[in-house]
């Protein structure tokens, strides 16, 4: 009959505590011991074994560029699994001119800059000197909260973090809005959110006196989402301007991509509007 090292373990007690009386208990109480403890250790070692994969790799034969130089080592090679390559990180790191690093006091590899490294928008141009309208269906609205956008050196475009406006736009790119008429004859109306169905915004306590706010964004079935945390030191989903600035930027493009949306913009130079539009 076979048994597991625990119901092993309880039979030959049994029988240690049989000849224990016979005066017999202690030679056969030492081979036993031992004979558990190898079962055990046997029975451990091969259940260990059966997690361990075995991966055969091969030294690839076509050749590899990162922005336009190739990329080749006789000490790392590139390697092929499965119709997949597998390349040194350290070696695309450098040619990509990406920091990788080994934390040896978190015992990981950490690509890009150390957490501890906040990343800041630095010099940017403002466009507030144009009024923000939303194209839909052809015809211009002036946001009920207007965003404030601003695009970085890299061409790259934040707006500054409001709940309402940010609540907002998602509405908008949801189409989930109502549009009510202007005076303004230089455009067709005002729009505004008709809910807020698409953020959960929530208190969160750090001590019984200090608290942070975070918020989660997502689409319309719930299926992607952009999470915010203004959590002291260790923000998320939001940038600085500088370490002295308390505005916060969300990325414009990554943060509508990451909900499912795409959105782009028109500037009018005559009629000093910066069009947005979704899609």
């Amino acid at each position: 009959m076979r048994r597991n090292p625990r119901s092993l373990n309880i039979y030959l007690h049994a029988i240690i505590v049989k000849n224990e009386n016979n005066g017999d208990g202690g030679k056969l109480k030492k081979f036993v011991s031992g004979l558990v403890i190898g079962i055990a250790i046997t029975s451990a070692t091969s259940a260990y074994a059966e997690q361990i994969k075995d991966y055969v790799l091969t030294k690839i034969e076509y050749p590899i560029f990162v922005n336009g130089s190739e990329l080749k080592s006789d000490e790392l090679p590139a390697l092929n699994y499965q119709g997949n390559t597998y390349l040194p990180l350290k070696a695309v790191g450098n040619a990509l001119g990406t920091k990788v690093n080994w934390n040896q006091q978190l015992g990981r590899v950490e690509i890009g800059d150390s957490p501890d490294v906040k990343p800041k928008i630095g010099v940017y141009t403002p466009y507030n000197q144009y009024v923000q309208v939303i194209n839909i269906n052809g015809k211009n609205y002036i946001f009920n909260y207007a965003p404030f956008v601003i695009k970085d050196s890299s061409g790259k475009y934040f707006f500054r973090f409001d709940t309402e406006v940010v609540n907002l736009l998602v509405s908008i790119g949801f189409k989930d809005y109502i549009t009510g008429p202007s005076e303004n004859p230089y455009i067709d109306g005002y729009v505004e959110t008709r809910n807020r169905n698409f953020v959960e915004d929530k208190t969160n306590y750090t001590s019984i006196t200090e608290t942070y706010r975070s918020y989660r964004y997502f689409n319309t079935d719930k299926t992607k989402e952009y999470l915010i945390s203004l959590k002291p030191n260790e923000e998320k989903g939001v940038i600085k301007i500088d370490d002295f600035s308390l505005e916060r930027y969300l990325p414009l493009n990554d943060f509508f991509e990451q909900l499912g949306m795409k959105v782009s913009f028109v500037l009018d130079d005559s009629k000093k509007m910066m069009i947005w539009s979704f899609k």
